[in-house]
């Protein structure tokens, strides 16, 4: 993942991973030993300071916050109350330690706190049940043995928080009223933090500024897993009413007019679903898998079920509009049959650009 580079006019470096936001407001990358780089939290200093979210859970990670925090005198100790946008390992591995260290309150949207409690735990009583979706979305047995192995990688940072609790309706704190809003979408339990008197909303990855994140699966969704990319739209609509306020996502540097920016990724959405519809129509009968492989490449990684996903809910939309036909039968993947020949799909595309 390229990140571009922090923005000095509207953060500055006061530290190695130390960015000044604003009085009393920082961004605090850490690092995750994953792919995807470091991973934003953010700090509010006051008389109950105040973090968002916590990076995976190593050592590593909980040194680089502790040193970082020290920048500004003070320490994870220090730190009163911790709010998560969303239960990614990245972004809630650390709250036990964070807990055990401080004795913070810890906060998480209701449909996450038993994966914060204990993230191994709550993840596996979630795959078994996502199997089935996933074979619905074209990808064989063998998923599970991968699924497995993968959420043994993850969870191997991860430290239990058995303290943590619900978001209450809002947080008063020394520096100002703390609100959040519910934008499910990357996550089924994404939340907006906005702290009150600051032109800023802490986005986590409901919005970053450099790439066009995809809807997770939601195992309460069950056969209707592709509804997940409209609830993601949903929130994307919303998000882009903010305006001009200051977008704080979980990756990458603070970035200017986060309604517009909320806007250009429904955009893209837009362009992926017009290439997914001529993906279909040149593939033929085919799966959300293979529909994926044809927008993003074949590479097994996490990514890929979050990729077949999106493209699911894709072909939901493109069915809702006549562009093909999604046949289910039980036992097997879900068939997207393609209503438009390869020509008709490419003009189709090419007009929806003029």
């Amino acid at each position: 993942m390229t990140v571009p580079l922090p923005n000095p006019e509207l953060e500055q470096q006061i530290g190695e991973r130390m960015f000044k936001v604003a009085d009393g407001f920082f961004r605090i990358p850490l690092p995750t030993g994953y792919r995807i780089g470091d991973v934003n939290v953010w700090f509010l200093d006051g008389d109950e300071p105040v973090l968002f979210d916590t990076g995976t859970g190593s050592q590593e990670s909980l040194q680089a916050l502790d040193d970082a925090l020290a920048v500004v005198g003070r320490r994870v100790k220090d730190i009163r109350h911790l709010l998560m946008t969303h239960a990614h390992i990245d972004h809630c591995g650390g709250a036990g330690r964070i807990a055990e260290a401080s004795g913070c309150a810890v906060h998480v949207h209701a449909r996450e706190v038993d994966r914060v409690r204990d993230f191994v735990k709550a993840s596996r009583a979630e795959l078994f049940p996502l199997i089935p979706m996933m074979m619905q979305m074209g990808f064989d047995r063998s998923v599970s043995q991968h699924a497995l192995l993968m959420l043994d990688k993850l969870g191997a940072s991860a430290t239990p928080c058995p303290s943590a609790g619900e978001l209450p309706k809002s947080l008063q704190t020394g520096r100002g009223t703390i609100t959040w809003a519910y934008v499910p979408g990357h996550s089924a339990a994404d939340v907006l933090f906005r702290i009150e008197g600051l032109p800023l909303v802490i986005t986590g990855d409901h919005v970053l500024p450099h790439v066009t994140t995809s809807p997770a699966v939601d195992v309460a969704d069950g056969p209707e897993y592709a509804v997940s990319l409209q609830r993601y739209r949903d929130s994307l609509g919303y998000t882009s009413t903010l305006g001009n306020l200051i977008g704080c996502a979980g990756h990458g540097p603070v970035f200017s007019e986060l309604g517009r920016r909320a806007s250009a990724l429904l955009a893209t959405q837009d362009r992926r679903m017009e290439r997914a519809a001529r993906v279909i129509a040149k593939l033929g009968p085919c799966t959300a898998l293979q529909v994926a492989g044809g927008l993003f490449g074949m590479e097994y990684r996490f990514e890929m079920l979050m990729f077949a996903n999106e493209c699911a809910g894709y072909a939901r939309l493109l069915q809702q509009r006549g562009v093909c036909e999604i046949r289910r039968e039980q036992g097997l993947p879900d068939t997207i049959i393609p209503l438009q020949s390869p020509a008709e799909a490419d003009k189709a595309g090419q007009d929806g650009q003029d």
